[in-house]
């Protein structure tokens, strides 16, 4: 279920907003933060919704700019553009 947070297939808390926090279950605090998304066009990082996978990957949905895939392990994006 897409939302406003979603677990990782480590149990980890991702939180979005105007881009990506996760919070690791493990150590109890914030360890990663993605607030630019460099590969894609997104210019106001704003993510209505998103969707964690079991391969560890966000499936995240951009306002005007299609779906992004962002790889947790990697942290690495592919975009998929409508065309």
């Amino acid at each position: 279920m897409a939302g406003e947070d979603q677990e990782d297939a480590s149990g980890n808390i991702w939180i979005a907003g105007h881009g990506l926090i996760r919070y690791n279950v493990s150590s109890n605090k914030i360890d990663r933060v993605v607030d630019s998304f460099p590969s894609v066009r997104m210019p106001d990082n704003q993510i209505p919704c998103f969707v964690a996978d079991e391969s560890n990957n966000l499936w995240i949905n951009s306002n005007n700019n299609g779906l992004i895939c962002y790889n947790i392990e990697k942290g690495t994006f592919q975009a998929f553009y409508k065309g």
